[in-house]
């Protein structure tokens, strides 16, 4: 028998130079050759993903409780009654959670500060440009966005102004819950060398098409889909050096309180039902007693009572329901407060 531990094992190299710039001459030549869909299948999408997260659990009317199925109610013959709604009641916490996270990180504007000397001017001119391409609220919506659906990006476009050629910055924020198409592309060292962002826009006829923009440090790559399929391509360089993308990704903030957000749904949604049937008192008395009945209208009221079964004081009473139970009340308040504490989620209300 031969036993193997760690030091006998080869060391795990990262992938040879060689290899890696192979690829990537291999991805630039399909992006030369127009094709565009071979290349965008050496890269990775998260849309799927993205749009899961956040149609199934971040919009509340799409929760799980909303699929609750109506009672159907029987006579004691069997047959059927009627059809009684139950109680659907979602609870937004993923909204609330992830717009605290939006509040603590980004509710004051980020601070930029400038490191070097000499530069005063060219400072004041970033913070310019900053402040017109509404740097703060793109980064709020980029968090917020991120924490929704787990993956966003905000993409740079420079330009100049025609009147004084000036240097101008343009924001885009990129999402698959604004149709937006993310593709990305990382070397074994986990650096960005592509970026692709695929949308469609309105050509003449009204008729849709598809478009992919392709970003790599030396070159852009603006395509085009023909109506044959094809492509049409056009490569301009990067006077950047640089992919012009800020990527976030992150787990979904409500991440590990799931189940714990639909037990409270169930309960809510329960005890709402609850107080349907029971909530307003039922009146119980003899038989004799509902046949003697004063009407609304008699300002002076008597009912008069033979001795029934059980006593006088027993023929008429309320049948009264207690509220919830206390332990389903414990259940609702440890639910609030582990959601929110294990979601590391300050609980922000007025007196507090």
């Amino acid at each position: 028998m031969i036993m193997t531990t760690e030091r006998n094992l080869p060391p795990v190299l990262p992938q040879n130079a060689n290899v890696a710039e192979e690829n990537e001459l291999e991805f630039e030549q399909l992006l030369d050759g127009g094709k565009i869909d071979d290349a965008l299948a050496l890269m990775d999408t998260r849309g799927a993903e993205c749009m899961d997260v956040f149609t199934r659990e971040y919009l509340v009317e799409n929760h799980e409780i909303n699929s609750r199925e109506p009672k159907i109610t029987q006579r004691r013959d069997g047959t059927i009654k009627g059809v009684t709604e139950r109680a659907r009641l979602p609870v937004p916490y993923q909204v609330y959670i992830n717009e605290v996270a939006v509040v603590f990180l980004f509710g004051q504007p980020v601070q930029w500060q400038q490191q070097s000397d000499g530069t005063d001017e060219a400072f004041e001119k970033f913070l310019e440009v900053m402040k017109d391409a509404r740097f703060d609220a793109k980064i709020r919506q980029c968090k917020r966005l991120a924490g929704a659906e787990t993956e966003c990006a905000l993409l740079f476009r420079t330009y100049k102004d025609e009147d004084d050629k000036s240097p101008r910055l343009q924001l885009r924020i990129l999402a698959a819950s604004k149709h937006d198409e993310i593709y990305t592309r990382f070397d074994e060292y986990e650096n960005l060398v592509a970026f692709a962002w695929g949308y469609h826009v309105k050509t003449k006829g009204n008729q849709t098409q598809r478009r992919v923009n392709v970003y790599t440090k030396a070159d852009v790559y603006e395509c085009a889909k023909g109506e044959d399929g094809g492509w049409q391509v056009t490569r301009t360089p990067n006077k950047a050096g640089k992919i012009p993308v800020i990527l976030f990704r992150q787990e979904k903030e409500w991440a590990g309180v799931e189940r714990l957000i639909k037990r409270e749904e169930a309960i809510a949604s329960g005890t709402a039902d609850a107080n349907d049937y029971f909530a307003d008192p039922i009146m119980i008395m003899a038989a004799d007693v509902a046949q003697s009945l004063p009407d609304k209208d008699e300002k002076a009221k008597t009912l008069l009572t033979s001795d029934t079964e059980g006593g006088v004081n027993n023929a008429a009473k309320y049948l009264t329901w207690d509220n919830a139970p206390q332990s389903k009340q414990q259940e609702i308040t440890w639910l609030q407060e582990q959601i929110l504490s294990k979601s590391f989620t300050p609980d922000i209300k007025l007196d507090t």
